[in-house]
């Protein structure tokens, strides 16, 4: 498992830009990031080097942050293979709450980080059945 970054965040023009300011000064890499927005404010959803770090700095700064924990897992990046991920997850009844993917850039693999309300049973029914899954050490080779 790995720890998942949520902060709310202003949907007005310069938001996005101050955050990723905050972050690039104390030196945080985003590995992998998803925005959701509504109205008025926004979630970003974000894999970095140091989760603890970064909601320390936009804490700070004013920003509502949380952190949890997500499974990121290492598929093929190929049809169907997230197909066999969530078909995996759906047999021993883990619901996905929302996912986003990046890909790996080496080999065509891709990642898909899951949100789901086992983490534990998601990544022990997944390391069985043969796959990857990503744990915070892992963040720094990428």
């Amino acid at each position: 498992m790995i720890r998942q970054l949520s902060v709310f965040i202003e949907n007005k023009q310069g938001a996005l830009a101050d955050a990723a300011e905050i972050l690039a000064k104390e030196n945080i890499n985003i590995r992998a990031m998803t925005l959701a927005d509504t109205t008025k404010y926004g979630v970003l959803r974000m894999i970095v080097g140091n989760a603890d770090a970064a909601g320390n700095a936009l804490t700070r700064a004013g920003y509502l942050t949380r952190a949890n924990d997500v499974v990121a897992v290492l598929m093929p990046d190929t049809a169907g293979a997230l197909h066999d991920v969530i078909a995996l997850l759906d047999e021993v009844g883990v619901n996905v709450e929302y996912l986003y993917a990046f890909n790996h850039g080496k080999a065509n693999n891709a990642y898909v980080v899951l949100r789901v309300h086992d983490p534990a049973l998601t990544d022990e029914t997944l390391t069985k059945k043969g796959f990857t899954v990503l744990q915070n050490d892992d963040l720094a080779n990428l």
